[in-house]
C-alpha cells in the first residue's frame, strides 16, 4: 500500500558558530486503502546513515477522526516518540487531525513504518512526511504548535532555537476522494486547489518568535502544525526520556512502583511529579538519595509533589514510593541531561475549570530552562469516560492519566513542558472537563 513520493527540496543549512541542526526532506508516502487496521509503509526511504540522525515522521489524516486517534507509530518495531498533538481535547474533532513522531535511527537507508489507529471506527486515508535530521541534540523536539480550522488559511507559530531546524505540515481539504494519487501531495507552498503541503526552513535566532502561513483560494476543513530541534550545543537542557505511570481503576495501594524514563545516565537529574486521591490526608515519603521540591494539596488531591535527583546510573527502570495509607496514584517522569544542577518549582491551588500553572521566576535569574507544568484533579467525567482536557498553548509532549471511579470521585493527572530563556514564566492554563479543586505546578530546570 506503499506510494512514495520522494521530496523536492534539497538538504539545507545556515550559518553561524558551532553545531548547525540539517534537516532534509525525504519525501511522503500515502495510504492507499481506507478502513486498515493499521497502515503499513515497508522499505520507507529515511536518508543516509549517520551517527547523529533522527527521523521526523509528520502524520496527516484525510479525513474525520477524534486528536487521539494517533496510537503509536513504530518504525522498524520500535516506538517512535509522538510530539503532537500540543493541543489534545478529548472527546473532540478534528477534520484533519495530524501529529509528528521522532526517533533516534542512526542506522539503515529505509524504514517499515506501521501508523496505528485503534480509536476510529472508520479509517481515514493517511500521508506520513519524512524528514532525516542530523546534529539535533535527540529526539525530543525544542517547540511544537498546531492549529485546525475552517477557513482561507491557518497560522502556526513556533519558538525557533538558536541554529534549529523548523519542519511544517499543512493543509485542507477541498474534496474528499477516497484515495490521494502522488499529484496531490504537494511540496509547495502554493496550495490553492490542491490538498496537502509541506515544507522546511532553518533558523539562526534563539528565542525568535516565528510564524509560518498557509493559504489557500477557498474556506475549508484544515489543520497545520510544527516542530522545531535545537543542535547539540546550545545550552539548553536536553530531554532525554520520560515515562508514564499510574494505578488501575479502584487499584489503591499504599505504595506504587513509578516508572522511570530508559538508558538513565550517571549525572542526568530525573524529575519524578506525583499526585495522590484518597478519602484522607495523604504523604509521599521521599525515597534515600531524593529530594521533594514542593508538596501541595487541594480537595481530594491530597497530595502533589515533585521529587528529583541527580542520577547515580544505578536507578533501574522504576522507583519505589510510598505513601501513609491506601491511594490512586498518577506519576510524570523525565530525565534531563546537558543541565547544570539547578531547579527551581512551585505550585498554586484553585476550583474551576481552568488549573493555572504558577509563575516561576528561578533563583539564578534569566538561564536557557525546560519547563514542565502539571495539574492533578478529581473531577468526575462521569458518562463521557474520559472528559476533556486542553494543555497549555505553546506547551507540548503533553502526557495525561487517569483512573475513573465512577461514584464521585477520578484522579486525573496531566504534565507538558516547553523550553524558554527567560527570568521569569507565568504558563497559560490548562482546561479541564469542568469545574472543581485542583492543584497545578509549575518546574524550571536549567
Amino acid at each position: 500500500m506503499t506510494n512514495f513520493l520522494p521530496g523536492m527540496f534539497p538538504a539545507a543549512a545556515v550559518s553561524g558558530g558551532g553545531k548547525i541542526v540539517k534537516a532534509e526532506y525525504i519525501g511522503a508516502v500515502s495510504s492507499t486503502a481506507n478502513r486498515e487496521d493499521n497502515y503499513v509503509f515497508n522499505d520507507v526511504p529515511i536518508g543516509a546513515i549517520s551517527p547523529d540522525r533522527i527521523c521526523v515522521f509528520g502524520v496527516l489524516c484525510v479525513g474525520s477522526g477524534d486528536d487521539l486517534s494517533f496510537s503509536s507509530l513504530t518504525v522498524d518495531g520500535v516506538d517512535a516518540e509522538r510530539v503532537l498533538p500540543n493541543r489534545s481535547r478529548i472527546v473532540d474533532y478534528s477534520n484533519h487531525p495530524l501529529s509528528f513522531f521522532t526517533i533516534a535511527k542512526p542506522t539503515g537507508t529505509t524504514a517499515n513504518i506501521v501508523v496505528s489507529f485503534p480509536a476510529f471506527e472508520v479509517l481515514p486515508n493517511i500521508i506520513v512526511f519524512v524528514w532525516a535530521v542530523r546534529n539535533a541534540s535527540g529526539p525530543f523536539a525544542f517547540s511544537a504548535g498546531a492549529t485546525e480550522g475552517n477557513g482561507t488559511s491557518l497560522q502556526v507559530g513556533l519558538t525557533a532555537p538558536e541554529r534549529g531546524a523548523l519542519l511544517f505540515v499543512g493543509g485542507h481539504q477541498n474534496t474528499n476522494p477516497a484515495t490521494y494519487s502522488s499529484a496531490e501531495l504537494v511540496d509547495s507552498h502554493n496550495v490553492e486547489n490542491r490538498i496537502y503541503d509541506c515544507a522546511q526552513l532553518l533558523s539562526k535566532k534563539e528565542n525568535t518568535s516565528f510564524t509560518e502561513t498557509r493559504s489557500w483560494s477557498g474556506a475549508a476543513n484544515s489543520a497545520f502544525a510544527g516542530v522545531a530541534f535545537q543542535p547539540v550545543d546550545t545550552g539548553y537542557p536536553t530531554l532525554a526520556g520520560r515515562a508514564l505511570g499510574g494505578t488501575a481503576l479502584d487499584n489503591t495501594p499504599s505504595s506504587f512502583s513509578a516508572p522511570l524514563p530508559p538508558n538513565i545516565q550517571a549525572g542526568d537529574m530525573i524529575v519524578v511529579v506525583v499526585s495522590l486521591q484518597a478519602g484522607a490526608a495523604r504523604a509521599v515519603s521521599t525515597p534515600s538519595g531524593w529530594t521533594k521540591l514542593f508538596s501541595e494539596a487541594n480537595g481530594n488531591v491530597r497530595e502533589h509533589c515533585a521529587l528529583y535527583r541527580i542520577a547515580t546510573g544505578s536507578e533501574g527502570d522504576s522507583l519505589s514510593l510510598s505513601a501513609n495509607g491506601s491511594s490512586r496514584w498518577s506519576t510524570h517522569a523525565y530525565r534531563i541531561s546537558k543541565h547544570k544542577g539547578r531547579i527551581a518549582g512551585a505550585t498554586a491551588t484553585g476550583s474551576s475549570a481552568q488549573p493555572n500553572p504558577p509563575s516561576v521566576s528561578p533563583p539564578w535569574g534569566t538561564g536557557r530552562c525546560l519547563w514542565i507544568v502539571t495539574e492533578a484533579d478529581t473531577i468526575n467525567p462521569g458518562n463521557t469516560g474520559r472528559g476533556q482536557l486542553l494543555y497549555p498553548s505553546g506547551y507540548f509532549y503533553g502526557s495525561y492519566t487517569e483512573q475513573i471511579y465512577l461514584g464521585n470521585i477520578s484522579l486525573k493527572s496531566a504534565a507538558a513542558i516547553r523550553f524558554e530563556r527567560t527570568a521569569t514564566l507565568d504558563p497559560p492554563n490548562f482546561t479541564i472537563f469542568s469545574s472543581g479543586a485542583w492543584v497545578a505546578s509549575t518546574i524550571a530546570i536549567e
